[in-house]
């Protein structure tokens, strides 16, 4: 008989990333915010944090092809409002439809939207 996996609280801090059911649809509380991926629990600071690695995006938008990279969002586990679990392929479908950014891209479209405003005036 296989020795069941300890449980998450008995593992020293460094090792407390564990995967879950593997892939999910997770939406978070009060801004009806969905991402779509891989998921883990994670504690850092001793917080619980749900990892949910988004897996890399591209579609079709005014003539040219947009690419979000494959990026992670951290977010704390008691933001999580709903997780529907589901299989690698129905999770990078819906990665697809929901074309999570993260910040940083965000950030850099802001700006480059800013410096052809700036150079239109």
């Amino acid at each position: 008989m296989a020795a069941s996996p300890p449980l998450i609280d008995t593992l020293p801090p460094a090792e407390r990333t564990v995967p879950l059911a593997e892939f999910a649809v997770v939406e978070l509380l009060g801004s009806r915010q969905l991402v779509a991926g891989q998921v883990c629990l994670r504690t850092w600071g001793g917080v619980e944090w749900v990892r949910v690695q988004v897996p890399a995006v591209s579609f079709d938008e005014e003539a040219r092809t947009v690419v979000i990279p494959a990026h992670n969002r951290d977010v704390l586990a008691k933001t999580v409002y709903d997780i529907q679990w589901c299989d690698h392929a129905q999770a990078v479908e819906a990665a697809h439809a929901i074309r999570h950014k993260p910040r940083w891209l965000q950030l850099q479209e802001e700006a480059a939207a800013g410096a052809a405003k700036g150079k239109a005036a």
